[in-house]
């Protein structure tokens, strides 16, 4: 096959009607009735723009609750990305969901890919990426019982949006018609300005344009520092909130139930996060959710309603299948760059206590999207 440059849908089948996963089990590409990881062939390098998720769902309309889903690299996981069964809605021509990250039928909840244009500058271009000879795969884990799991018996289908430039003269002359090299090299550098404490992240820096160095690119499991990934995850509250109080997703004091989940930061100049948007899960008994930076003044850190009928940051999907969403994950009112700060997600309830997710019970979800700079 000669050079070329493919943009395409992948999709990964997981028949668990035929295989069911277990609460608290966990399956991956590759496994029985799972389809392949995907093999690029030695001369090919791929960006993964996104995932769009299909099912799992049952008969009467509800979708089968998963824990993670976790992207694989040559068999390793990607840090920092973690989807759920409500974060990744699939296209569909009769949808009323606006679909915030997707153009069309292109899904790229992963970031806009650099062999379709997306600049560092603008902190586009850090999707993962796949070198010659690597797998893409993905790890599918259901929740415990105890955290409100069963198991997941109907069938689902992880649909991945790939870019793939097959051999180097592809590679080269795709990244030079977006503007993106500079004597033979590809442009890694982003300036962010934080108008709220007027502090600049700068970095300079730039990567060989080979397949070889591909994964050394943004996004790439071989990206030396100063890099800039991805950053998508969720947390669950692991205990009931306290009245009228902040709730902070901690992993102290089980307010959380995995490590994934905690949405706290504490970063000195070496490390940042940029949030972007934000989705929540809303409960009868959740008020308010709210971005909290450690000394920043009031106003700043505001709470923003998330009340069930006015709801500012709807998550992508509802459980209930039938039930549409419109508009998630909304952008936060502007980004909130976390650096050299202590920083929490926060919510708090109308009065009366959200409950702790448990076996039968649902508590309250948030959902962010973002950028994670790792600086030195």
């Amino acid at each position: 096959m000669g050079e070329l440059l493919s943009v395409r849908k992948i999709d990964f089948a997981f028949d668990f009607a035929t295989t069911n996963l277990s609460a608290g089990a966990a399956t991956e590409t590759g496994d029985t009735n799972v389809t392949d990881s995907y093999e690029l062939s030695n001369d090919s390098v791929m960006e993964l723009a996104g995932i769009e998720l299909i099912g799992p769902v049952t008969t009467d309309g509800v979708r089968q609750k998963l824990e993670s889903i976790k992207i694989k690299i040559d068999g390793s996981i990607v840090d920092d990305i973690v989807f759920n069964e409500l974060m990744a809605p699939p296209y569909h021509p009769n949808t009323r969901n606006e679909l915030v990250f997707h153009d069309g039928a292109l899904c790229f909840n992963l970031g806009r890919p650099l062999l379709m244009g997306g600049n560092p500058a603008n902190l586009e271009g850090l999707c993962p990426k796949i070198g010659p000879g690597q797998t893409l795969g993905f790890e599918v884990k259901a929740p415990r019982t105890a955290e409100n799991g069963a198991t997941v018996d109907e069938d689902m289908i992880i649909r991945a949006t790939v870019v793939e430039a097959k051999g180097e003269a592809t590679l080269t002359r795709t990244l030079d018609a977006y503007g993106l090299l500079a004597g033979g090299n590809v442009e890694q550098g982003f300036t962010i300005h934080d108008l709220s404490t007027d502090r600049t992240i700068e970095v300079t820096k730039t990567v060989e344009a080979t397949q070889d160095a591909w994964t050394s690119l943004h996004g790439g499991k071989a990206a030396a520092k100063p890099y800039a990934t991805n950053f998508i995850t969720y947390a669950q509250n692991g205990s009931a909130t306290t009245t009228n109080s902040d709730y902070r997703f901690l992993t102290s004091n089980d307010r959380v139930m995995h490590d994934f989940m905690q949405l706290y930061w504490n970063f000195t100049e070496k490390d940042a996060l940029r949030l972007t948007h934000m989705g929540v899960l809303t409960h009868e008994n959740l008020g308010y959710v709210r971005v909290y930076i450690d000394g920043r003044d009031t106003p700043g850190n505001d709470w923003q309603v998330a009340n069930e009928d006015e709801n500012m940051f709807p998550m992508p999907l509802n459980p209930d299948a039938t039930t549409y969403m419109f508009k998630g994950p909304a952008p936060l009112l502007r980004p909130e760059t976390i650096y050299n700060d202590k920083a929490y997600i926060e919510i708090k309830d109308t009065g009366t206590a959200v409950p702790a997710w448990a076996s039968g019970v649902s508590g309250a979800m948030v959902a962010v999207w973002g950028k994670r700079i790792r600086l030195a």
